[in-house]
């Protein structure tokens, strides 16, 4: 079922169902990116952006904090992606309500090089970023909510961002997947997906994520026309 379809050029929100019978949600939304190239991308995620107030910049009325933490591993097999072995810890307003999240960043290419080999020779992939979406519980800690994609596809001078998000299949525990907090969260698991993952609240995420990526886009080309990036 169809939740939202915004505007003409913008993807569907859809609404799926899973093993459980309770709903899931893959939310798709393109973004043109102001012509920025792929080593602007780069550059922000790897300098810019470790600036808690960079962060705040980017969407001023809804990110309220955000910091990069190291996991130890930052490798990664494959020259799309970035910032894979780093966690993201922020605070951002979604649709008027306060999250707490960590997005803990992968790098999607490991066993699947063909894949991402793929994407650069036939789409002109520049950049991926990979990553599970969590939410901090007392008693539990982190609880995976769901999934993201971000790729930065470049075509004769223009960029265009292709986000993903892959919300409520997979709800998990990730600290303490084998204590009793966490047996007991999965009996009611449905419950908090119902709160969590509502319709009003992906459609809030939808629009989150089009007016940040759509002022991120501006603010890369203003600060590499100044020659700040």
């Amino acid at each position: 079922a169809v939740v939202s379809t915004q505007s003409t050029g913008v993807s569907l929100v859809q609404e799926e169902e899973d093993g459980t019978g309770l709903p899931w949600y893959h939310v798709s939304v393109e973004t043109d990116m102001a012509g920025i190239t792929a080593d602007q991308f780069r550059r922000w995620w790897r300098s810019t952006s470790n600036c808690s107030a960079a962060y705040t910049l980017w969407h001023p009325l809804d990110h309220v904090y955000g910091v990069w933490l190291d996991t130890g591993s930052r490798e990664w097999h494959h020259d799309l992606v970035e910032r894979a072995g780093m966690v993201h810890r922020v605070k951002e307003y979604v649709g008027g309500k306060l999250n707490f999240l960590d997005i803990i960043f992968f790098d999607p290419c490991l066993g699947r090089e063909r894949q991402c080999d793929s994407l650069q020779t036939h789409f002109n992939a520049e950049v991926v970023l990979h990553g599970h979406v969590t939410s901090h519980f007392p008693w539990i800690g982190r609880i995976r909510a769901g999934s993201l994609y971000h790729t930065l596809v470049t075509t004769d001078g223009t960029s265009t961002l292709h986000s993903k998000f892959i919300l409520g299949r997979d709800i998990e525990c990730v600290d303490y997947p084998h204590t009793w907090s966490c047996t007991a969260f999965k009996q009611v698991s449905g419950v908090l997906k119902r709160l969590m993952l509502g319709e009003s609240q992906v459609r809030a995420i939808y629009r989150h994520c089009k007016e940040e990526m759509f002022v991120l886009g501006r603010l890369i080309s203003h600060l590499a026309q100044l020659r700040l990036l």
